[in-house]
């Protein structure tokens, strides 16, 4: 359940005052959502290390994400329906090909603050008259630039955190956190190590997924700080481009990523059904809205099927969460979502990435 919404921004009018036809002017809102949920509910049991994640006084699993709403000024003149727009490793992707009909992704970059009239693009979304909600779900995205991200717990037992394998697949094609084409000289770690050990961990190379791994010997390589690798010499020596590397690790601060299903389900149910929270704040759609629809892109749509599959289209009061779902090029998949060491930005590609469990029964195409 939502405990508590804060909204730390208002634009209003949004998109300079522009208005959208019948429906008029819109206003932004963006702050963040705060949820707890029963750990022994059966629609939560289904979450990975759920029973091993620290409780509040009541025996509740906390958590909070950012959340941004789009909706009519004058909610009279809206359409009554909630587009859940899942974003994409914390981006907001299916408001552009929407409103900018030809400048789809990934070939422009996403619009995550949508506030000037040029950022409107045909307004397509609004003078329908949709209220257009995005949260984080992806407690491993970093903040900045705009995205959405979420805060959870990590798994702990006796109040340590959990040490188990993790498995880093390096393609220096792949890198998101240097500019295209720059060399790439050292790897983020999802997860940081639990030991600088490197006799612990194994780093590999391979040219195709079918050759024998050849294993980097540890004066090759070293750890840059807990949470980075680098080859050596460091800061000489990058990670060659068309080679598969892979990185098997001992891991800790296992997030729970999976609380990312439950976020979005009761952050879409409170919006549709609660009038306040907890702390007596009103809902800033309360009342306004009959129907609940989600979309999403590539990552997003694959985040759309095991939501679906593992129960969280229910909420806690046995509520269908959303009417309808529009999830679109992503195939068949799944994603490496509700795993302990989940790394949901996985994806296959036609060389690399193959190891994570994203084309997994019954999200295959055999």
């Amino acid at each position: 359940m939502i405990t508590k919404i804060v909204i730390d921004r208002i634009q209003s009018p949004a998109f300079d005052g522009l208005s959208f036809g019948e429906v008029g002017q819109y206003q932004q809102l963006v702050g963040r959502a705060f949820g707890e949920l029963d750990p022994e509910s059966p629609l939560n049991m289904v979450i990975t290390d759920i029973a091993l994640a620290p409780r509040n006084a009541r025996g509740r699993v906390e958590y909070d994400v950012d959340i941004a709403i789009l909706k009519p000024i004058d909610a009279t003149r809206g359409n009554q329906v909630l587009l859940y727009d899942v974003t994409n490793r914390g981006n907001k992707m299916t408001y552009l090909p929407l409103n900018f009909p030809f400048r789809a992704p990934p070939q422009f970059p996403p619009i995550n603050d949508p506030t000037t009239a040029e950022d409107a693009g045909t307004g397509y979304l609004m003078r329908q008259g949709y209220t257009v909600v995005w949260t984080g779900w992806d407690a491993t995205v970093p903040a900045g630039d705009g995205r959405m991200t979420m805060r959870v717990p990590v798994a702990a037992v006796d109040g340590k955190p959990v040490v188990g394998p993790s498995l880093e697949e390096i393609m220096a094609e792949n890198a998101r956190h240097v500019a295209p084409g720059t060399a790439v000289m050292s790897w983020p770690l999802t997860y940081p190590a639990a030991t600088l050990d490197q006799s612990r961990a194994t780093l590999t190379v391979r040219a195709y997924r079918s050759d024998p791994p050849t294993v980097i010997p540890p004066t090759d390589w070293e750890y840059l700080d807990a949470s980075t690798i680098g080859l050596r010499p460091a800061g000489k020596t990058p990670f060659a481009r068309g080679r598969i590397y892979q990185f098997v690790y001992p891991a800790t601060n296992a997030k729970i990523i999976a609380l990312g299903f439950a976020a979005v389900r009761d952050v879409v149910s409170f919006l549709r059904h609660a009038e306040r929270d907890t702390q007596g704040t009103a809902n800033p759609v309360a009342g306004t809205l009959r129907w609940t629809i989600a979309t999403g892109l590539s990552q997003s749509g694959r985040f759309q099927r095991p939501f679906l599959h593992d129960g969280f289209n229910e909420d806690e009061h046995q509520r269908r969460v959303f009417d309808g779902m529009m999830p679109y090029i992503n195939g068949a998949g799944g994603g490496f979502f509700n795993y302990r060491f989940a790394q949901p930005n996985q994806t296959a590609f036609q060389r690399w990435s193959h190891v994570y469990p994203e084309q997994l029964f019954p999200f295959a195409y055999t």
